[in-house]
């Protein structure tokens, strides 16, 4: 189960629950916007995660956005929360897991963020292609930067993967850091090696 501390549960400004479990597939989407608004963009990318069977669930810092906002939405997703600027992808993606109580019955996990225009074509023949070669951990970008790792703005997890011990205790030991380099260094390239040591896909 993913826990979290004290301290990152009083980061929580709004927390909405729409509806209960309808899909076999979770999507939690780190959310960040100078001006407060849901731009069209990512109005879209929650429309598409939805047509694609996923339950969608959107975890942002803009921490004066309104309910107008939230409305544009709100039919699409599970849940929306909004929290603190504290802690970037990480913190975000590790209060949308923790939210809710059954987390765990979901089969497979995507995270994503709202850096990138997604999706540019139809992304369907994609999931199916990387589902039939039965990838445990998969994303968009290999990176060879500091050391070998998948990019993290679009992590997908595979229930083999999201149900080990090894996932939930990756994610309890993530902590807010202020440091980009440093969460790159501890979290977004330790992951991918980490996942290869212990042998997945």
């Amino acid at each position: 189960m993913i826990r979290l501390t004290p301290s990152e549960n009083r980061h929580i400004i709004i927390q909405e629950i729409f509806h209960e479990k309808k899909k076999k597939k979770l999507c939690i989407i780190s959310h960040y916007d100078s001006k407060n608004i849901i731009e069209d963009y990512v109005c879209f990318m929650i429309k598409e995660l939805y047509k694609l069977d996923f339950d969608v669930i959107i975890v942002s810092t803009a921490n004066h956005i309104n309910t107008t906002e939230r409305n544009k939405i709100k039919k699409y997703l599970r849940a929306f929360v909004v929290k603190k600027n504290i802690g970037y992808d990480f913190i975000s993606w590790k209060i949308g897991m923790s939210l809710l109580k059954d987390f765990e019955a979901y089969d497979d996990l995507l995270l994503i963020n709202d850096s990138i225009f997604f999706p540019l074509t139809q992304p369907k023949n994609m999931f199916n292609e990387m589902k039939k070669k039965k990838y445990d951990f998969w994303g968009l970008i290999d990176c060879y930067n500091r050391k070998y790792h998948i990019q993290s703005f679009f992590w997908y997890f595979d229930k083999k993967i999201k149900k080990s011990n090894f996932f939930t205790t990756f994610w309890n030991r993530c902590v807010p850091l202020d440091d980009k380099v440093e969460i790159i260094n501890k979290y977004e390239t330790i992951f991918t090696s980490l996942v290869i040591k212990k042998h997945f896909n």
